[in-house]
């Protein structure tokens, strides 16, 4: 585990264990040879794991007020078909919690909600499909209309369906935004491209958006293909639910942001332009991280993809100052680069937190960039919102997110963006109780 555990379960035959974590994780392991045994189970907000007497389930409970019921992988197929598992007469039926990752796809779920419930695909449950994936998907993905759902900071978003193996899985296709004229070196950037992105499809993180693979025919340079996610981003999420959201919600959504942004930086990527735009949310309400390092690769590559003279329009809200670079360059010919570090993601962070607790992007009343810009010139940070959004330890976080570099104190490390979240969410259960 990668946090603490809350909670272990001894099998009734003595030979599995099952441990819960903070991490948001279920494991099970050989109680002889501490093995692990097949991949984790999800579940937000876990507190406790149990064994049922027959050792055939694994029952999960979390603050989120949600139990889940999975049949472990081991259970020999006869077993399986004499036993069912049926809520007991006169109970009322208890709400299941987000079904498990796909990698963990012999585990199989019960849900107890609502007998006839559909749990949506979504990137952790497709994410198994993954290593069946040659990464280069061109002739299995078929785009659906004719124009773009949106624009992100680099490129067009499509929708379309990946057909693979009898399969049929929505997906969302994102096509490298290009503005010049071919300069002749197409087939170079396409290789360099593909091999920065085996990076990202190689990454496997529960709040990190699963890479599938690439296609063509979606433009000049290979489109990516990933899972779609119904929610959206998150700042067109926040617009829509803001007001419904409860904190527990909210705060789980920062989580999700800190473990996506600390597991990055744990594989050496640094993020680069972490906005409300590239956090993504899935049908169940978890946060996933996605464009990392795009804006890096795309200078490498060149002008014919993106105008590498000035910021993303769109994205200057959540950007730290330093990689605006105000200064005129003495040497025109030679300007220096201005490359983003895991310092500058936390500052972004710190402008995610604050968006998802007021539902609202960073110097809101600020309504065109220039004034975004000309308050960040002057070292302004956002206004610090109510208090009933807001809480003096938050705010007192955001801020430490947002220090000057070569200021007296410096931003706050990954692990300390993760602790954060974590004891905010302990607060959480300590004013339940």
């Amino acid at each position: 585990h990668t946090d603490y555990v809350t909670s272990l379960s001894l099998s009734p035959d003595g030979t599995k264990l099952a441990s819960a974590s903070w991490d948001k994780t279920i494991r099970c392991w050989d109680a002889c040879s501490g093995e692990p045994i097949e991949q984790p189970l999800q579940h937000d907000f876990l507190f406790a794991v149990t064994f049922s007497p027959s050792g055939e389930f694994v029952a999960s409970g979390g603050y989120d007020r949600k139990v889940s019921i999975w049949r472990v992988p081991w259970w020999v197929e006869g077993r399986k078909q004499a036993r069912h598992l049926r809520p007991p007469a006169g109970r009322r039926r208890i709400e299941s919690s987000s079904p498990p990752p796909a990698q963990a796809a012999h585990f199989t779920p019960i849900p107890i909600a609502t007998p006839n419930q559909h749990c949506p695909d979504t990137a952790r449950n497709l994410n198994h499909i993954r290593s069946n994936f040659a990464h280069d998907l061109t002739g299995y993905v078929v785009q659906e209309g004719e124009e773009p759902i949106t624009s992100g900071s680099f490129g067009d978003i499509y929708r379309g369906k990946l057909r693979l193996d009898g399969k049929s899985i929505d997906v969302a296709v994102k096509a490298i935004r290009t503005y010049s004229a071919d300069d002749g070196d197409d087939a170079q950037k396409n290789k360099k491209l593909r091999r920065e992105l085996k990076t990202w499809a190689k990454l496997d993180h529960v709040n990190i958006l699963p890479l599938f693979g690439t296609t063509m025919n979606f433009g000049r340079f290979p489109a990516m293909v990933c899972p779609w996610l119904e929610n959206g981003s998150l700042t067109s999420y926040l617009e829509r639910r803001h007001g419904t959201l409860n904190y527990v919600e909210r705060v789980s959504l920062i989580s999700d942001a800190a473990a996506g942004l600390q597991y990055l930086h744990s594989q050496s990527i640094i993020h680069g332009d972490l906005s409300g735009s590239n956090v993504l949310i899935d049908a169940n309400g978890r946060a996933f991280i996605s464009d990392f390092g795009l804006s890096t690769l795309l200078t490498k590559l060149g002008g014919s993809t993106y105008a590498t003279s000035s910021h993303v329009q769109g994205t200057l809200r959540w950007t730290a100052p330093e990689l605006l670079d105000f200064q005129v360059p003495e040497d025109e010919e030679n300007p220096p680069d201005v490359f983003p570090t895991p310092q500058s993601d936390v500052y972004s962070f710190g402008s995610i937190m604050l968006q998802i607790l007021t539902g609202k992007v960073p110097y809101h009343y600020c309504i065109r960039d220039a004034q975004v810009l000309s308050a960040i010139l002057k070292g302004m940070i956002p206004t610090r919102p109510s208090r009933e959004l807001v809480t003096d330890r938050q705010w007192t976080f955001m801020q430490r997110c947002w220090m000057p570099v070569g200021a007296g104190e410096s931003r706050p490390s990954d692990d300390e963006i993760v602790e954060f979240a974590r004891q905010e969410l302990v607060l959480i259960e300590k004013a339940t109780l």
